[in-house]
């Protein structure tokens, strides 16, 4: 089996993708599953892959960064970096009462596929880290 998978790595690989793109939204249901049920090991696997694969997290940390800068407008008042920076306080301080992970959320999303946000107190909000990881780099209006 190794020895034809190193044979036919560019044909499974073709095969692989074409199958994730007709099964994607599946395959994303019973990671998501799974990831729920296994917390700490997926935890875990994060932080080891970051580890292993430094070059890639940073960039993928330095892409993140880049795209907040890009989304964060120059006319922004003082007032408004303060409320900004509030929501980070306030969700570490709900953090360590609720003894649970809370992230500061784009409302619309900065990287969205068809909508791109800006990083201003009125597109952010408070979520559970495990609600904003299921909304993924989504815009969903509350219609």
């Amino acid at each position: 089996m190794k020895a034809y998978s190193e044979a036919n790595k560019d044909t499974l690989k073709e095969k692989h993708a074409k199958y994730y793109q007709e099964h994607q939204e599946e395959i994303i249901a019973k990671v998501q599953v799974w990831q729920k049920a296994n917390k700490e090991k997926h935890r875990t696997r994060s932080l080891e892959w970051q580890v292993k694969n430094p070059a890639k997290a940073n960039a993928r940390n330095a892409r993140r960064r880049a795209a907040k800068l890009n989304a964060t407008p120059k006319w922004l008042t003082r007032e408004h970096l303060k409320q900004i920076e509030r929501y980070y306080i306030v969700a570490k301080w709900v953090e360590s009462i609720l003894n649970e992970p809370i992230e500061v959320d784009h409302i619309v999303p900065l990287q969205g596929e068809n909508v791109s946000g800006l990083h201003a107190p009125w597109n952010l909000q408070l979520l559970t880290e495990e609600e904003n990881c299921s909304k993924k780099n989504k815009f969903t209006s509350c219609d």
